[in-house]
């Protein structure tokens, strides 16, 4: 059996977040049907280290006057999410060639709730200048 060094571990383990982030922002491009999965954005991926589950975190941000879903919005996208995880996980086994792929749970990152708004005052401050 090979053993890897930290280094490598660590290494990999980096290198499977950004795998993970960029396939499954794809899979909700290409082959989620729900057109809410088509304008999330995932914020972070907590990958655990023996890759065998993993956390994504999304936000969904609306375009124009920096509307933040409400929290039944939140509720009601995460509950699609929640149904489309194992089509997730279904699509992210015929894409990667790996022994482990993670099982997948979502979150909504309340941590960037007020970045829209921000960005929605800014631009009302811009346009009234």
């Amino acid at each position: 059996m090979q053993k890897f060094s930290e280094e490598s571990k660590t290494r990999r383990h980096h290198k499977m977040v950004e795998v993970l982030k960029v396939e499954i922002y794809d899979i909700f491009r290409r082959e989620v049907k729900d057109p809410r999965a088509k304008s999330l954005t995932i914020t972070q991926v907590d990958l655990k280290l023996d890759l065998k589950s993993a956390t994504i975190y999304v936000c969904k941000f609306i375009e124009g006057d920096g509307h933040e879903p409400t929290e039944e919005e939140q509720e009601e996208l995460m509950a699609g999410l929640k149904s489309a995880s194992h089509f997730i996980y279904e699509s992210l086994k015929r894409r990667l060639s790996m022994k482990i792929i993670p099982t997948i749970r979502f979150s909504y990152d309340v941590g960037l709730s007020g970045g829209s708004q921000v960005w929605g005052l800014i631009r009302k401050i811009s346009e009234n200048a």
